[in-house]
């Protein structure tokens, strides 16, 4: 079998419908195979692929098994020779899986290849997505109250977080888990996700793990596909992204990085947060219209400060 798509689902049933959709109607190979991984959802989406796709192979976990998880699941029993590991907000344009399978069937070395992303308008959803692999200065610019400043600065940007170009073929760090065709081979090698991670980073940390082992990962502009992006998560409250977000975060340098820059990763995180924490505290009276998110998040970041101690 020439390809596996792997999908992870959490009440998602009508997103997972258009992308199933779109996988059987643009792409045009026939020795396939679909997998979706459904997380305990409760909308009907397990009924919904009974109903409409019996073409999909189904594993249904009693439980939020994760990101990461849930696709070694699918992964575990796949048989294509090629993995595409694809999120249900995803939906696939015609041509672009065979330009990514001819892609790496026609370069050894590349062990996955990326689509450009576009939002539902067609714009290319580039930034925020092909970054680079996360380091110390990384976390000093990009993710403290310094953010403010240095996200006007391109040059910066380009050299410490992410791509700029998004119109050519180039190799990149990490490819962002919505969408990323793997080589069995590869998966063969290092194994899936790391199941440490509940969400977020697991990719990331996949990527990275590929790379140490000598393989070459691509953005391919020329395969398009339109993501719409995050919408499991707007089952999850902010403060609860705030918490999973930074927690996995601080896994991937506690894994990867040497001791000193997770242990100067956190400082820099756990300030962060006190300052924000103190500022929304004082301007608390005022901000009427935030106030209950507001203290979510407050409750959060100290909850997370907490779990890092």
């Amino acid at each position: 079998m020439r390809l596996t798509i792997s999908i992870v689902n959490w009440n998602t049933k009508e997103l997972l419908k258009n992308c199933l959709e779109s996988i059987f109607q643009n792409y045009s190979g026939n020795d396939y195979e679909v997998i979706v991984v459904d997380n305990n959802s409760n909308d009907g989406s397990i009924e919904m692929l009974e109903k409409c796709f019996p073409r999909v192979k189904k594993i249904k976990n009693e439980y939020n098994a994760g990101f990461g998880k849930a696709n070694n699941q699918a992964m575990a029993v796949c048989e294509g020779e090629y993995i595409l590991i694809l999120n249900p907000d995803i939906v696939i344009k015609k041509g672009s899986l065979e330009k990514m399978l001819d892609f790496l069937e026609k370069n050894e070395s590349a062990g996955a290849a990326g689509a450009k992303l576009l939002n539902p308008d067609g714009t290319v959803q580039m930034k925020g997505f092909y970054r680079k692999f996360p380091s110390l200065m990384q976390i000093l610019l990009f993710k403290s109250v310094l953010y403010k400043i240095f996200r006007h600065f391109e040059g910066i940007s380009s050299r410490y977080f992410e791509y700029q170009d998004i119109n050519n073929l180039h190799e990149v760090d990490q490819i962002p888990g919505a969408c990323i065709l793997v080589k069995r081979e590869v998966y063969k090698k290092i194994g899936g996700f790391d199941e440490e991670y509940f969400i977020w980073y697991e990719d990331v940390d996949w990527c990275y793990r590929m790379k140490k082992a000598g393989w070459k990962l691509y953005y391919l502009p020329e395969a398009e596909i339109t993501h719409y992006g995050g919408q499991s998560f707007l089952n999850i409250d902010t403060g609860e992204k705030i918490v999973l977000f930074y927690t996995s975060l601080l896994k991937y340098f506690k894994k990867n990085l040497p001791q000193k820059d997770y242990f100067l990763a956190r400082s820099i995180i756990i300030s962060n947060f006190m300052i924000v924490n103190i500022l929304q505290i004082l301007l608390y009276p005022f901000a009427i219209n935030k106030r209950k998110v507001w203290k979510a998040n407050i409750f959060a970041r100290w909850r997370f400060i907490k779990n890092v101690y």
